[in-house]
């Protein structure tokens, strides 16, 4: 299963739509074995996300989504949260709303450590961001930290 990459970044609609459909069939099926494929498919995605065509969006987004609910891994959230860094408003969005996915519905220890820290950071990052669907997002997660995680709020 290697999949070029080159092939999900392509300006040909079809070409790419079967690479990312393919990833997304695929991440499920891998589970926990998908981890180690992260930091090569991942980017991709996540650069997908800043093209303005919604059909490429809308792709990278189910696959990210598809990683985020099947393959838990730190590494994954490391990478998503470059995405909310990006220059791309769309970017910023579908990323916030795959961190705001993996806070709600992820246990502490997938998350671990340095994975509970990049979602800290990237929810601080999200709440004074110029978007304000992405602000929404933060606020929610935020909520959903207080509750759950309320041992690690300092105030």
């Amino acid at each position: 299963m290697f999949l070029p990459i080159t092939q999900m970044l392509s300006d040909r609609g079809k070409l790419s739509g079967v690479a990312t459909d393919f990833l997304t069939s695929m991440a499920p099926r891998l589970a926990s074995g998908f981890t180690t494929l992260i930091p090569l498919y991942v980017p991709p995605l996540i650069k997908l996300l800043a093209r303005p065509n919604k059909v490429y969006l809308r792709r990278a987004e189910k696959s990210l989504m598809t990683i985020a609910q099947y393959c838990p891994s730190p590494a994954f959230i490391a990478m998503i949260r470059t995405g909310v860094e990006d220059k791309s408003d769309t970017c910023r969005r579908s990323c916030g709303a795959v961190m705001a996915f993996i806070l709600e519905n992820w246990e502490v220890s997938w998350m671990g450590n340095k994975g509970m820290a990049d979602i800290e950071d990237a929810m601080r990052k999200m709440a004074t961001e110029r978007d304000s669907e992405v602000r929404k997002i933060a606020k929610g997660m935020w909520e959903t930290y207080n509750m759950h995680y309320a041992d690690r709020v300092v105030g």
